[in-house]
């Protein structure tokens, strides 16, 4: 077995630093810096103690307002940064359309999605009318912010 040596002093090696760190973590200075350290982060964290957080209600308002923009089907609002996505969807009578009924045209494809029938116009040039049966399927929020 030509990895077995490899494997038993590296296993060996790993073993060795693991018992030095441990002995580190266990020493009296390492105890000491953590509790240093530790004060510190109270300290920084202590600056912060004036000011609220509210990034959950933050949460919540987006969550609700693009719930709201969806249902009214509204994209953009005049001082907010609305970020949307298309949606598209392959409309498989168009797509047999396109292939002219091809019946072995259309299962080379095998699932109708996107990718498949991008890359099978691309692999067969005479069938490269077959992107127009990607449609739009109407349009996703997917964030929305105020600019700074």
């Amino acid at each position: 077995m030509q990895h077995l040596q490899d494997f038993i002093s590296t296993a060996q090696a790993y073993n060795e630093e693991k018992a030095k760190r441990l002995a580190i973590e266990l020493s009296d200075e390492y105890t000491s810096l953590s509790a240093k350290i530790e004060e510190l982060k109270a300290q920084q964290e202590a600056l912060y103690s004036g000011i609220p957080d509210s990034s959950q209600e933050l949460a919540l308002c987006k969550a609700a307002l693009i719930a709201e923009m969806k249902e009214n089907q509204i994209t953009s609002i005049e001082g907010i940064e609305v970020k949307t996505r298309q949606n598209k969807r392959v409309d498989t009578r168009l797509l047999m359309e396109e292939l002219g009924g091809d019946w072995d045209a259309y299962e080379t494809i095998v699932t109708a999605t996107q990718k498949s029938v991008t890359d099978f116009a691309k692999a067969n040039p005479q069938w490269s009318n077959i992107k127009r049966a990607i449609i739009d399927d109407g349009v996703t929020i997917s964030d929305i912010s105020l600019p700074l």
